[in-house]
């Protein structure tokens, strides 16, 4: 127990002591101590009103002048926390400027919503790109920006990946959108312009398509003079049998170029197409790829094993779909030994997703090539690539197909034991039809 407190104590006992006394000599010592106790009560309620006026008063919060004692204590220490909080509070709003002041000089918008995205608060930049006001603060953000690519990403929840998207459909504005959640329910809303790549991105695949159609007609005229030379008889044709074995192989490597990269190029102009989705059977579509990968001479490849989920149906385009798993498999097939082993799964994951697994007992693939796979042309070896006749192209194929699909590929490689690519598709991608079911 303190000192003040013992004090207000002893003062206590003291008075009590003395009420006893007199009540003695008047003979009434209930009355005293019942008037006594009455009267203390009292000054402690006064005390307390006080004391609860000066914490709501909105002028000067000094203590006022009062005897010390436990109520002196009170108030000096209250008006010590005041000042601690002040000073706190001065630190904060400094802070907070700064941190505005920061944002406002950002390039890319910024903004803060809640958890029922009303907005919280944004820099200069989100009211250049995104129109928005300080009308605004205090709005759902879905009721001012409408796109339904937007709202969609922003209660997904899944945020994962930025989201590319152009707010007013016509004006030829490109943003990408970035959501990092934080404090439990609010979350911050990066935005940045990407009109000028986008516009790039635009030129360079007209660029590549506008090319390779022109390099695609000239390919078919000079294949079909090298078939017909080669089926000419003579001494000629023996004498040049070798060369023009030669200029066909790589005239037949240029048009699959030339084929991947008009293939490349639709894909990315061609953007989501919901019209072009079909329920698709991926017995029946991977036993196909199955087929074709291995038509040009069976016994001269791996293995190729399939087990699949016969219930397992997917929405897709078929088309893309065929094309990114034969690439998968025809990998697979080319990276493995002769006696190698190739195995294609298809299979519902525990949390819904759909997996397409090739995997091969190849020479696999060293951990620091693997994250630049899907860039074009992009070989870990060059010399066997173009032995094979590989274009460089076929997992850009992979990768943009799987981006059309909401779908991600995952690679798996251990060196000297073999890779495993897998296409993982997201729960509403997957159909389950049971078999004999309509």
């Amino acid at each position: 127990m303190t000192g003040i407190w013992s004090r207000e104590l002893w003062r206590l006992a003291g008075a009590e002591a003395a009420l006893l006394f007199f009540g003695l000599i008047l003979g009434q010592v209930a009355w005293a101590l019942f008037l006594g106790t009455l009267f203390y009560l009292l000054l402690f309620l006064w005390r307390l009103a006080s004391f609860h006026r000066w914490l709501h008063s909105s002028g000067n919060f000094r203590p006022p002048d009062i005897p010390e004692g436990a109520w002196m204590d009170l108030y000096l220490r209250v008006y010590q926390m005041h000042k601690a909080a002040r000073r706190r509070e001065r630190r904060l709003n400094a802070l907070l400027r700064q941190y505005q002041v920061s944002a406002n000089a950002l390039p890319d918008a910024v903004i803060v919503v809640n958890r029922v995205d009303q907005i919280l608060w944004f820099n200069l930049a989100a009211g250049r790109y995104l129109a928005l006001n300080a009308t605004d603060l205090g709005r759902p953000i879905v009721n001012i920006l409408r796109s339904p690519p937007f709202i969609e990403y922003l209660r997904s929840g899944d945020y994962g990946q930025p989201l590319v998207f152009d707010p007013l459909p016509g004006d030829g504005l490109y943003l990408s959108m970035r959501v990092i959640p934080y404090g439990g329910d609010h979350r911050l809303l990066l935005v940045q312009d990407i009109t000028d790549l986008r516009r790039l991105e635009r030129v360079r695949s007209d660029f590549v398509a506008n090319v390779s159609h022109e390099i695609k007609t000239p390919l078919t005229v000079i294949s079909g003079f090298l078939e017909n030379l080669q089926a000419e008889e003579g001494k000629c044709a023996k004498r040049w049998r070798r060369p023009l074995e030669l200029m066909s192989q790589q005239a037949r490597r240029m048009r699959r170029i030339v084929n991947d990269l008009l293939l490349l190029a639709k894909l990315e102009s061609s953007g989501r197409h919901e019209g072009s989705r079909q329920t698709l059977d991926l017995s029946v579509l991977l036993t196909g790829v199955r087929e074709e990968a291995l038509m040009p001479d069976p016994s001269a490849v791996a293995t190729v094993e399939l087990a699949l989920d016969n219930r397992m149906h997917l929405n897709g385009n078929e088309a893309e779909l065929r094309s990114a798993f034969f690439n998968l498999v025809l990998n697979a097939i080319k990276y493995s030994p002769h006696n190698g082993n190739v195995t294609v799964r298809c299979y519902v994951d525990a949390d819904g997703s759909g997996c397409v697994e090739v995997e091969d007992t190849g020479e696999g693939i060293s951990p620091e090539h693997i994250p630049r796979l899907t860039e074009r042309f992009y070989r870990v070896d060059v010399g066997r690539s173009r032995r094979t006749g590989g274009t460089g192209l076929g997992l850009a194929i992979v990768k943009h197909v799987l981006q059309q699909h909401d779908a991600r590929l995952e690679i798996n490689s251990t060196p000297g034991v073999g890779s495993c690519f897998r296409c993982r598709f997201p729960p509403v991608r997957v159909v389950i039809i049971e078999t004999g079911q309509s």
